[in-house]
């Protein structure tokens, strides 16, 4: 039989959900901790699809139906370029983890629905592509391989947070810290730049920008700007919260901390990541901002192509939790 895909509508509703529920069981037995089943996930994914369905938004979800029944989901996203790269006023296309077909789907329907995706991506503005992908998630990522998507963003993980007391050197940023957390920022763009071109390309008023995004961050309380030292641009690290991008709708996000913003002048200088003792203090200052706010996990975020930060975080616990793939 064909595989037909087309807009999800309120009756997939019951057939969508238990797609999801069995990705985020095959998450947990993948990596419970990474993947924690929320409480409420049903409400969630009803809530959401609710909502999304009535193109509430900019996510859009499409079903691959096969002789009547449901087979596979995706769950697209086109979402605004951070202020700090530039697109020319574009936008970015977003295949989200809550895409997946089921284990009876024919061969191919995965392909079909990372295609549709693509194509609604188009209509809605893209020009840059992204998507989610699992370790554990073979068949999916040789499907967006196929389509012409390399991994570009490693999210590594780690379960054992650090214990015992911050490192000396380590403090809470205040509003004087953000001129050199700026001048830190532009040399974390520029290495995220030289990691992939495509991905990462700085707004030409980009620290403008991120200055004043650090001082509207030091107000929220949700998550803590640390610096390493004085006001002399040794270090920065932001811990934070998960957000909805990053992981599934079905997984407990309060109980995944963020690292995304991490910049150290060891990222640049050390041969070892042994040597890396500024981005260390910064990194464990972090992890314990977590464990003081209730989190299980951290999760950082890293180019693939960015080495000395990966070699850096690797020999710190962390390892691959999730990628995002990018298309060339």
């Amino acid at each position: 039989m064909p595989t037909i895909v087309r807009p999800a509508t309120s009756g997939d509703l019951a057939a969508i959900s238990a797609l999801l529920l069995q990705d985020a069981a095959e998450r947990a037995a993948s990596d419970g901790d990474l993947w924690p089943l929320a409480s409420d996930a049903s409400q969630r994914v009803a809530k959401t699809l609710s909502v999304e369905m009535r193109n509430e938004g900019s996510n859009r979800w499409l079903v691959a139906e096969v002789a009547g029944a449901v087979e596979g989901v995706a769950r697209l996203g086109v979402i605004p370029c951070p202020p700090i790269y530039h697109l020319a006023g574009k936008r970015v296309f977003l295949l989200y983890d809550d895409t997946i077909v089921s284990s009876s789907a024919p061969n191919g329907a995965l392909a079909l629905l990372v295609a549709a995706a693509e194509r609604e991506g188009a209509a809605l503005g893209a020009i840059s592509y992204l998507a989610a992908c699992a370790p554990f998630q073979r068949d999916k990522r040789r499907a967006l391989e196929s389509a012409g998507y390399g991994v570009v963003t490693d999210y590594l993980v780690k379960h054992s947070l650090s214990s015992g007391a911050s490192p000396a050197g380590v403090r809470a940023a205040v509003a004087t810290d953000v001129p050199a957390i700026v001048e830190m920022g532009a040399q974390s763009q520029e290495a995220l730049f030289q990691a992939n071109a495509q991905m990462w390309k700085p707004h030409p008023e980009a620290r403008a920008r991120f200055g004043a995004w650090m001082h509207f961050a030091l107000t929220l309380p949700d998550r803590c700007i640390l610096v390493h030292g004085g006001h002399d641009g040794a270090g920065f690290v932001i811990a934070q919260p998960a957000s909805a991008f990053h992981l599934p709708l079905t997984c407990d996000r309060e109980r995944i901390g963020l690292i995304d913003d991490f910049w150290a002048q060891d990222f640049a200088t050390a041969k070892e990541p042994q040597g890396a003792t500024h981005a260390g203090d910064l990194l464990k200052a972090a992890e314990l901002e977590f464990v003081a706010r209730g989190r299980t996990s951290a999760m950082a975020i890293c180019p693939a192509g960015w080495r000395s930060k990966q070699d850096f975080l690797r020999a710190h616990g962390y390892r691959v939790g999730n990628t995002w793939m990018l298309k060339a």
